[in-house]
């Protein structure tokens, strides 16, 4: 072990050997006791037994012969006796020295351990103190906010009979129709009564003609002209073999058509068992809501192309009649979440709008055949409450959620599709932000991933519930939200798996049961339930 005379006495125990030698072969003054000799005194008694012998060293080398004084050196070192004393001095004058060094050297290394450790201690209260004080600065900030913010301006209270009391308008905005079909022949066919065998009237209906829906049975609409030559009234067909005739109105606003969602109908789910999504879910009916086909995989939508967006988007309302998607390219699934798959994808237009975004994003469901897709799609009826506040109650909430392109869902073989823009968001890991820009998309129960650890975006959270809740109360949503048909209850739920599913191992069975959670009437009679 390397020497340090600031960790071990055992230079001075040399010193004190060759000063006893001095002493009791040529003379020199007494020197300390040392008896009293400690690991807190050696240094201060080697150096005291120093000073007392300098004098007489001074005097008793003046005039000497260095050589004669190398050769006593010599002759000291090689004496016996003084070895002697340098043994038996170091293990019985100063006996358990050597021991005392090795503890000593022992609590040195503990104290510098302790000492790091507790620098570690000090920086981690400091960061703790740092993110405490962060968030009660960020809930103060959020609380003064809300303080300052203005209070919300009521709705008007709805009239008697479902109109406005200031000019007779109807509080749900009128449902205009479009007349599109019947370019070669002068207009549509209209008939006096709901049947199309009734009596047919003389005129028809011109192409480009605007009507008020006065009733919508399945695909016949009594109309009341507004716009365009034909008959006043009437029942005409808004479809014929899956063309299009009359299409709901699209009004152009400063942000692009101003999308009107279709009716409102109940859809009653049928339930399906485990063993029987693969052949349902392999069919492509139409969706409940728009009426058309549509892709539920990513190279579905590839093969279905430009075409069916078009269509898509032109059912929807977001793109003018006018105008089409005419590419397809770059689409690729990630991951992002367990509820379904995801990819995006890029778009280009016949007429590049402002409103109209290149960069789409699409939700899809689990493959089926899987446990995530019959628990997602099914025993849960996850997607249809997504699809249907996305067609219905995006354009009526108090905050931004992504523009709605299309949306549909079937509920015979819980297929869907919902297609949104995409949002750009910043890159993992940065912290500055300018206004209007978007954070990255943290991870899922990676709260310290949160500049502020959670409370400033939970609370916007529940500030953004509220404001939709208070939204529901002065009747601002869509008028179906009070029934319970579109947003339905589940049921109490078994505690038991469903008999068809696969044998699962005892880890796999335990994570299973507690997804089986919710799920409407799912104790009702051969659902495949024990």
């Amino acid at each position: 072990m390397p020497f340090s005379p600031q960790q071990s006495p055992s230079l001075w125990c040399n010193i004190f050997t060759l000063l006893y030698t001095l002493k009791s072969n040529y003379g020199a003054p007494p020197l300390p006791q040392i008896s009293g000799f400690s690991m807190s005194n050696w240094r201060q008694t080697g150096q005291a037994a120093l000073q007392q012998l300098a004098p007489w060293l001074q005097k008793a080398m003046s005039g000497v012969d260095f050589h004669w004084l190398f050769f006593v050196l010599i002759w000291i070192a090689a004496y016996p006796s003084v070895w002697a004393v340098v043994i038996i001095g170091r293990r019985s004058l100063w006996s358990g020295t050597e021991e005392v060094d090795m503890d000593q050297e022992e609590e040195v290394v503990k104290a510098v351990e302790d000492e790091r450790k507790a620098l570690e201690e000090e920086k981690k209260a400091a960061e703790k103190a740092a993110i405490a004080a962060a968030r009660k600065e960020a809930v103060q900030k959020i609380a003064a906010e809300r303080d300052q913010a203005p209070a919300p301006t009521p709705a008007p209270a709805p009239a008697q009979n479902g109109t406005n009391g200031t000019n007779g308008v109807h509080v749900e905005e009128e449902e205009l129709w479009e007349v599109i079909g019947g370019v070669d022949k002068g207009g549509i066919m209209v008939r006096e009564g709901e049947s199309t065998t009734s009596t047919q009237k003389s005129d028809r209906l011109s192409t480009g003609a605007l009507v008020e829906q006065l009733a919508l049975k399945g695909d016949r609409l009594h109309y009341k002209l507004r716009k365009g030559t034909g008959p006043e009234e009437g029942w005409v067909s808004i479809k014929l073999t899956g063309k299009d005739l009359v299409v709901p109105w699209v009004e152009m606003g400063e942000n692009g058509p101003k999308r009107r969602p279709p009716a409102w109908k109940v859809v009653k789910q049928p339930q399906i068992e485990f063993g029987q999504m693969k052949e349902v879910a392999s069919k492509n009916d139409p969706g409940d809501y728009y009426g058309i086909k549509f892709p539920y995989t990513k190279d579905m939508i590839v093969e279905m192309g430009p075409e069916w967006l078009t269509q898509a988007f032109h059912k929807s309302g977001v793109l003018p009649r006018d105008n089409a998607v005419t590419k397809i390219s770059d689409a690729k699934e990630f991951i992002g979440g367990g509820a379904g798959l995801k990819c995006t994808f890029t778009v280009e237009y016949k007429k590049d709008e402002p409103y109209l975004h290149k960069k789409l994003f699409c939700k899809l469901p689990h493959k089926p055949g899987t446990s995530d897709r019959y628990f997602v799609s099914c025993m849960w009826n996850h997607d249809r409450p997504e699809i249907v506040f996305n067609i219905y109650l995006q354009e009526s909430v108090s905050f931004r959620v992504p523009k709605f392109y299309f949306g549909d869902i079937s509920a015979a073989t819980t297929n869907f599709v919902l297609i949104t823009e995409s949002i750009p968001w910043a890159e993992t890991g940065k912290k500055d932000f300018s206004p209007g820009e978007i954070e990255p998309a943290y991870d899922k129960y990676k709260d310290w991933e949160l500049p502020d650890g959670g409370p400033m975006y939970y609370l916007a959270c529940c500030r953004a519930l509220g404001k939709m809740a208070g939204y529901h109360k002065q009747k601002r949503l869509h008028k179906s939200v009070d029934d319970t048909e579109m947003f339905p209850m589940p049921d109490p739920m078994p505690r038991e798996l469903p008999k068809t599913l696969p044998a699962l191992d005892p880890l796999a069975k335990k994570q299973n049961l507690a997804k089986v959670d919710q799920w409407p009437g799912r104790t009702r009679p051969g659902w495949g339930w024990g």
